[in-house]
């Protein structure tokens, strides 16, 4: 270090990470409960009962029929078999576009 001079000090001190391997440890955890937390909240809302937009009885979001009145809530995809939303333009499970003679989906 004497005969180096104070040159390699400051370049370290310059590029070295200031977080420590703990730090990196903390946030990698921190954001995988954020991620557990988000994914568990949009689990319990898409739970919820939800309103059937021609009777208003309650229905669950993953009814694809309404069963008081039978309007069909939700459209099957034609490609994939997931169940989509009626206004839906293309399938956000596997991409496939949707016309408007096939937007009706077959009875699963």
């Amino acid at each position: 270090m004497i005969g180096l001079g104070l040159l390699p000090l400051v370049v370290y001190l310059l590029v070295r990470d200031p977080l420590t391997l703990d730090d990196h440890m903390t946030d990698k955890l921190n954001n995988d409960v954020l991620k557990l937390e988000r994914s568990y909240y949009a689990f319990l809302m898409d739970e919820q009962d939800r309103k059937c937009p021609i009777c208003g009885h309650e229905v669950k979001s993953r009814y694809r029929f309404c069963p008081a009145c039978g309007n069909e809530l939700r459209t099957v995809c034609p490609a994939c078999g997931e169940l989509m939303e009626p206004n839906w333009k293309s399938c956000p499970h596997c991409g496939h576009k949707i016309d408007q003679v096939e937007g009706k989906g077959e009875l699963v």
